[in-house]
């Protein structure tokens, strides 16, 4: 439902009664605006609306066919202005926090979503006023720390813009605070789109719980629909013919049985397919295998000593007719004393998840006391519906019916989700054909196919947005690589950006984790490429790769980068630090790699060469050039030459929290040195540097990489000055392996 406030202003947004610059739903910025509104096209000005990443990037141009364009009712007989083209209008929905509080509480699907999105401190000190007074004129609520405003400046906002060249599609955002600082205390987003009908009809039967006959029963359809007409999702056989090592045996389907027992695959071979559960393992301390209870196992496991998202997992493989379920912790042998059957299944990974039937995800819970299941709202699944005049209706008076979409719905229902955040748990979703999610409030669907929830029964509306597409198995489609007839190298390089991009924004309990939960992918693509797998990298793109940097616009809550105590990956790879990270895409026209990878050597804790590594090295030829790192006003400054600063470099260093010790003189005492590694031509100029450190415990020829850094070519030719060329004695002189027509071969470690 939405409330009168928003269907107000969706409804009847063009009904401006003009009066001394104020309109009905918002205050206008001046007299030309006022003539823009009442129909001159001529005056009113253009204006861009935001990108959502805080980009003034798209496009606001409009096609005079464009069916969705909106109209002009300049003949009203109440003598109100409409808008008249495309472009922003900003209004004010609500006049206070109390209206908005109310709106949320009766269930608007929009207020809810701005309360929602409010943090939790803001939403007290709201909470915190609303029941102090209704008179909101006398308060004056804080919500940012040393920040007070004033009452009338507690109010939401409101933006709505046209996308571009879509027919009939809105871009409606909202934001909170002051009305001149627009997502400064949160935002919200929506698209008002005219679906077709078959995705708009409201749902004909009502479920209040994600483990409701109802919804295992759409959970059902889902399933039934993608084993019968998706092709891509059924390359892996319906009946598979690989199994795990153990499995559990949970009966024939719609048991009422209290106990299931562990198998061994090979003694007592399956007879169906099998699902797997994915769940966070959480601090709460739960029934796992153990080499003395392996005995006890195999006679049975009464399901009441398991954690509930165990008891409904497998509840929810009986409901679609499974016998058998594989769940990591009663499946693999838990032994901190002795890790050889965890690191001989670890390494099966790829085929556990992508011969399953479907992987049942726990995506709500935080550890597996916590269950699938959850309660919800009757509105939960209803779409909720707005008249909005576009042209091409024989009267601007007529309204089409447009659903009101939230713009970061599957965002933060699937890709934030608790389970989502765990790093093993991304392997799992993308190797296996089919996920089911058990939501916040209700189910949630993923094939390689086919994105779908219980709101959305036919299928995710598209946002036009790729950063937001749900459909990550379907853009990570690793199964059907070579059916896809693309440059497989070329697309693996993409593919491999955007797995390491999202992979490195998860967290793992054991650190040491890093390259073996994603184990699984790498072995799935070295299987259909020509290509050597080397920690998290590729050998035939290594130097590309190894113009990796922290993604500092990434916002991963309670994350910062490190590098963990135990070694688990060297220095050049990515796996050797905690923290979201981006690749580099170097191949193209305007680039031109400066560096050259002579040999790699990695020693391995098995014999997966995609699992545990030990150690390793890589030689690296190239330019090597002395440096200093300078704390300069928060941030850390190139300086060479001396103390000669290159301002227009940018310091991306792999671990932020380091110490370099100053020097006066022009020795190199921080023992740092940089490589230069790319050039880009392209607009903007740059330089990629790739920046070292001496490990004089290693030999003078061994480095540890600290960072990635990029200057831009500037007036003063600063990115010159860094490639230029050293005198010949000072270049024999730096340490390195070998010194050879004038090129550095170094080590790094």
């Amino acid at each position: 439902m939405l409330c009168e406030v928003c269907v107000g202003l969706l409804r009847d947004r063009r009904n401006y009664p003009l009066l001394e610059g104020v309109t009905q739903l918002g205050v206008l910025d001046s007299a030309e605006e006022i003539r823009g509104l009442s129909g001159d096209r001529e005056t009113r000005p253009e204006q861009k609306p935001n990108d959502p990443r805080g980009n003034d990037s798209i496009s606001n141009t409009h096609d005079e066919e464009d069916p969705g364009e909106i109209t002009t009712d300049e003949d009203s007989s109440d003598g109100e202005a409409t808008e008249t083209r495309g472009g922003q209008v900003d209004l004010g929905p609500h006049s206070s926090s109390l209206s908005l509080i109310a709106s949320a509480h009766v269930g608007c699907y929009i207020c809810r979503k701005i309360w929602d999105g409010l943090t939790l401190p803001k939403q007290r000190n709201l909470r915190a006023i609303e029941s102090a007074t209704a008179h909101m004129t006398a308060l004056k609520p804080v919500l940012n720390e040393n920040d007070g405003q004033h009452p009338s400046d507690v109010l939401t906002h409101a933006s709505l813009s046209t996308r571009g060249r879509e027919p009939g599609k809105r871009t409606l955002r909202f934001w909170f605070g002051k009305a001149r600082a627009p997502f400064k205390d949160g935002s919200e987003m929506f698209i008002l789109s005219r679906l077709p009908a078959a995705r708009s009809e409201p749902h004909t039967y009502s479920a209040d719980c994600t483990g409701s006959g109802n919804s295992l029963q759409t959970a059902a359809w889902w399933l039934k629909t993608c084993l019968q007409t998706h092709e891509r999702c059924n390359s892996m056989t319906s009946m598979p013919s690989w199994y795990p090592t153990r499995l559990l045996y949970i009966g024939e389907p719609d048991t009422k049985e209290s106990h299931v027992r562990l198998i061994h695959t090979t003694d007592e071979p399956p007879t169906s397919p099998y699902t797997t559960l994915s769940h966070r393992w959480g601090g709460s301390h739960f029934i796992q295998l153990t080499q003395s209870k392996l005995k006890d196992f195999h006679t049975g496991i009464p399901i009441s000593n398991m954690p509930r998202t165990f008891q409904e997992a497998i509840f929810v493989s009986r409901q679609q007719g499974i016998r058998y379920l594989w769940i990591d912790s009663l499946c693999i042998i838990q032994d901190p004393n002795d890790l050889s059957d965890w690191l001989r299944e670890a390494s099966l990974m790829d085929k556990v998840y992508s011969h399953s039937h479907c992987n049942i995800s726990a995506s709500d819970a935080e550890n597996s006391s916590e269950g699938l299941f959850r309660k919800h709202g009757p509105q939960t699944h209803v779409i909720d519906k707005v008249a909005l005049c576009l042209k091409g209706l024989n009267q601007v008076r007529q309204f089409a019916e447009c659903t009101v979409i939230e713009y970061y719905f599957w965002q933060r229902n699937i890709e934030e989700c608790p389970v989502n955040r765990r790093g093993w748990v991304f392997q799992e979703r993308v190797l296996s054909p089919r996920v089911l999610h058990f939501g916040h409030d209700q189910l949630f669907w993923e094939c390689l196919e086919h994105a779908a929830c219980e709101k959305y029964l036919l299928g995710m509306p598209e946002t036009s947005d790729s950063y937001l597409s749900p459909r990550i198995k379907i853009d990570i489609d690793i199964h059907n690589l070579r059916d896809k007839g693309l440059d497989l190298s070329r697309h693996l390089e993409k593919l491999w950006v955007q797995l390491v991009a999202t992979y490195s924004s998860t967290t793992l309990t054991n650190p040491s984790d890093k390259l073996i939960a994603i184990s699984g992918i790498a072995k799935r693509i070295a299987s259909l490429v020509n290509d050597t797998y080397l920690a998290g990298m590729w050998r035939n793109d290594l130097e590309t790769q190894l113009i990796w940097q922290i993604d500092n616009y990434t916002n991963v809550s309670e994350m910062s980068t490190s590098r963990p105590l135990k070694y688990r990956a060297p220095s050049w790879s990515w796996a050797s630090v905690d923290g979201p990270i981006w690749l580099e895409m170097g191949k193209g026209r305007g680039r031109h790699i400066m560096v050259e990878v002579e040999d790699v050597v990695l020693k391995y804790a098995t014999e997966d060469i995609t699992g545990l590594v030990i150690s390793g090295w890589l030689d690296l030829k190239g330019f090597l050039k002395p440096m200093k790192l300078l704390w300069k006003k928060d941030e850390w400054c190139m300086a060479i030459q001396g103390n000669q600063l290159v301002p227009s470099t940018i310091v991306n260093l792999d671990v932020f929290e380091q110490d370099f010790p100053e020097s006066g003189d022009d020795e190199p005492t921080q023992r740092l040195y940089y490589m230069p590694i790319m050039t880009i031509t392209d607009d903007p100029p740059a330089t990629k540097l790739l920046l070292l450190h001496q490990r004089i415990d290693e030999g003078s020829g061994a480095f540890e990489r600290i960072g990635l850094a990029t200057c831009y070519q500037t007036e003063d030719n600063e990115q010159d000055m860094l490639l230029a060329d050293l005198k010949e004695e000072k270049k024999k002189a730096l340490p390195c392996l070998r010194y050879e027509n004038s090129v550095h071969i170094v080590r790094i470690i």
